[in-house]
């Protein structure tokens, strides 16, 4: 059974019935909506058919939504042709709305002549067509092109250089947000974080909407790489976005800011999504180059819980070859690698101990399963971030919590009832594995249960049970 998790992005090309259907049985975790893109009826719309497949297929898969954030973009263009950008060749930003060319172009940042100076660098395109500035007025920046290219619509664009007076959380932001509130979404990613305030921002409308959703960090520029520890812990879970996170801070530095990120959230215990062409050939083509292959591998090397496809499935040829090119990649580094140590930082709360311990006892019984019943994820949690060899199956009876444990790396949630008997309780887990095929006869499971800081003080307790008729 794979533990790493896979994220896929719906669009164009997989927001089907038919089409959610057969990436679910492909192995999609977790589905990602922009919401760069779609109209509020299309989410709508999409999530119904995520939550029907998902039930008929008696599958666990969790629901991101991703806000788009203080995106900034070019505007249209004359006829919706795209227009090429000579190297050595002025270019005028403007924040007017005009019929784009050549030679000028609109952009949706009206603060975007302020906040720059001469000298910036401004990328285009995710860093495709580089610009410099030349001189700035209130409404317009003169720029040189660096490096040319094809430029579409409503391209995204990146300025390292410049500290943007924007806001990480955006009305539109804030409008997407309660419909995601009103959807039951199972976790939320917010773009261009740059502090832990502006994690705290989101919680406090999450709680505001009368909601209590995760939030996902997603980490792409320079001041989130700085601000990366306080970002962590004002979180829930943390993306590492490498495509504006190349262009903000060099291609060069993803290799290693990726580590480095990934390395930390293990240490505090928070789940990582790795994330941006990780098998980009495949939107044209049926199989992943050497090299994606390869990236796919070392991010579960690194310690990711999930690994993410954007264009691959959103507007891809071949969503579903995508799907199953990752989920053999996973399987195949996870049948030779060793159990990662995730250098756990370690609370005072037993709690962390016993997990520890319990992952113990089941590597040293030869055990098939770790069996939890968990309330709110907290102990499936706690031992996905040990990243035992052995699988954790966490029952709950909570709809949030069977959803969400979706993401976790390792973890199959299942759905039970809570027993105030712990024998009647053990019993109800160990046949549900039984007769789901997912523990054999004769064969011992690890059975937890762990009372999270501040929940009901049940009886915490690590048993060793066999699998019997």
């Amino acid at each position: 059974m794979r533990k790493t998790k896979i994220v896929a992005t719906l669009g164009p090309a997989s927001s089907g019935e038919e089409q959610v259907s057969e990436l679910l049985q492909a192995g999609v975790d977790v589905f990602r909506l922009n919401f760069s893109h779609g109209t509020h009826e299309e989410h709508t719309a999409t999530v119904g058919l995520i939550r029907k497949h998902a039930e008929q297929q008696g599958r666990s898969v969790a629901i991101l939504q991703d806000l788009q954030g203080p995106r900034i973009r070019t505007g249209m263009l004359a006829g919706g042709v795209p227009v090429h950008l000579q190297p050595g060749t002025p270019l005028i930003l403007t924040t007017k709305q005009v019929d784009g060319s050549a030679d000028m172009v609109s952009v949706t940042y009206g603060g975007l002549p302020k906040d720059a100076h001469v000298g910036s660098r401004i990328f285009i395109a995710d860093g495709s067509i580089e610009l410099r500035v030349v001189t700035a007025t209130s409404t317009e920046l003169r720029t040189e092109v660096v490096r040319g290219g094809k430029l579409g619509e409503r391209k995204g664009i990146n300025a390292p250089e410049v500290h943007l007076n924007v806001k990480s959380f955006t009305d539109k932001d804030q409008e997407d947000l309660h419909l995601g509130v009103s959807l039951g979404v199972d976790y939320i990613a917010l773009s261009f974080v740059r502090s832990a305030a502006d994690v705290e921002e989101v919680r406090s409308a999450i709680w505001a909407s009368g909601a209590s959703i995760p939030i996902i960090a997603k980490i792409e520029s320079q001041e989130a790489v700085e601000r990366l520890d306080e970002i962590l812990q004002a979180s829930d879970g943390v993306m590492v976005a490498r495509g504006d996170l190349g262009v903000e801070l060099g291609p060069e530095r993803v290799p290693m800011l990726q580590k480095s990120i990934l390395r930390r959230a293990n240490e505090l215990g928070v789940p990582s999504i790795t994330a941006t062409q990780m098998l980009e050939s495949m939107i044209t083509s049926p199989s992943p180059t050497r090299a994606e292959a390869s990236d796919v591998a070392n991010a579960i090397l690194d310690g990711t819980d999930a690994v993410m496809l954007s264009g691959e499935t959103a507007v891809g040829r071949y969503p579903l070859e995508a799907v199953r090119t990752m989920d053999s990649i996973a399987l195949e580094v996870e049948s030779h690698a060793p159990r990662i140590d995730m250098h756990l930082e370690y609370s005072s709360d037993h709690s962390h101990s016993l997990a520890h311990a319990a992952t113990l006892v089941a590597e040293e019984v030869d055990a098939t399963a770790i069996a939890v019943f968990t309330n709110s994820g907290f102990t499936a949690q706690l031992l996905s971030k040990q990243a035992p060899m052995i699988p954790i199956y966490a029952f709950t009876s909570r709809e949030d919590t069977y959803h969400r444990l979706a993401l976790w790396h390792g973890v199959t949630a299942l759905r039970g009832e809570f027993a105030e008997d712990t024998d009647a309780l053990i019993a109800g887990m160990l046949g549900e594995l039984r007769d789901r095929q997912f523990a054999e006869l004769g064969r011992n499971v690890v059975v937890v249960r762990l009372s999270p800081p501040g929940g009901r003080h049940l009886a915490n307790f690590i048993t060793v049970r066999v699998i019997t008729l």
